[in-house]
């Protein structure tokens, strides 16, 4: 029952914040937060009722839709480092190349594992 009530009230409050970003404006300076936030929303309004209602099949939807978010993280990742490093061309140049690097190599390790 506790797990229940954790559950609403995250769902309450990604509601909360995304309906937030829209009346403040953020929606435009944080595109792709705010694209992942939905997402998450979306994933787990979507995992509610097949936790409740096929409880066998929850791990597998669970899992492969983590895939998803964990990707659409990395573009979260992606966002904070060019916003950070804006003012510092080379240096931003130089990250954007090893993160590019580093999502490379984990995704296709992560493939090839499967």
């Amino acid at each position: 029952m506790l797990s229940t009530a954790i559950w609403l009230a995250a769902l309450i409050l990604e509601v909360l914040l995304l309906v937030c970003a829209i009346k403040g404006g953020f929606l435009r300076r944080y595109r792709l937060f705010y694209v992942y936030l939905a997402s998450v929303l979306v994933a787990d309004l979507a995992l509610f009722p097949v936790y409740y209602w096929v409880p066998r099949a929850y791990p597998y939807v669970y899992w492969y839709s983590q895939f998803f978010l964990i990707a659409s993280g990395c573009a979260v990742v992606w966002e904070i480092y060019r916003a950070a490093l804006k003012p510092y061309p080379g240096a931003a140049r130089i990250t954007r190349n090893v993160l590019a690097f580093l999502f490379i190599i984990t995704f296709s390790r992560i493939t090839i594992k499967t």
